[in-house]
């Protein structure tokens, strides 16, 4: 005898218990078109686990960095070539924020030194390394010159 296997129903609050999120999440994720509970003539939402499974596909995708309005697009308008090519851009993103928060860190890093060094106060001349100096003014005014400015807001 073969077994048959149905889909059982949750309610939104025991479903979204169960999935470890909020009956919020649940109907805001409704509302932009990912999800799309069975509803009865009562007006309560039914969930049964495909929804479970886009559930958690809208927490990976949350965890990744996506918004909602990115995730929507993943998950019902992408095909696998445009999802490879939104993952590799959200990835370069991710990258060049990493760069950027390391470029942060050292300079925080060479702070936090010239500041022990000043807390020591101790004194001392020395050579160092050369420095480029950026003359973004002239006497008590910023100069006028475009190119420091391009090159500040770098």
């Amino acid at each position: 005898m073969e077994k048959q296997f149905t889909l059982k129903d949750y309610q939104i609050g025991e479903f979204a218990k169960r999935m470890g999120v909020s009956s919020h999440f649940l109907k805001y994720y409704e509302e932009t078109g990912i999800l799309q509970p069975e509803t009865h003539e009562n007006g309560y939402r039914f969930y049964n686990m495909w929804d479970a499974s886009i559930v958690l596909e809208c927490k990976r995708m949350k965890n990744i960095g996506f918004s909602v309005k990115e995730s929507r697009k993943i998950l019902t308008d992408s095909t696998a070539p445009e999802l490879d090519h939104l993952l590799q851009e959200h990835q370069s993103r991710l990258l060049e924020e990493i760069r950027q928060k390391q470029r942060t860190t050292a300079a925080i890093q060479n702070l936090r030194a010239d500041l022990k060094f000043c807390l020591k106060k101790e004194w001392q001349i020395c050579s160092s390394k050369p420095v480029w100096f950026l003359p973004h003014t002239v006497g008590q005014q910023f100069s006028g010159d475009k190119g420091v400015y391009q090159q500040l807001t770098r």
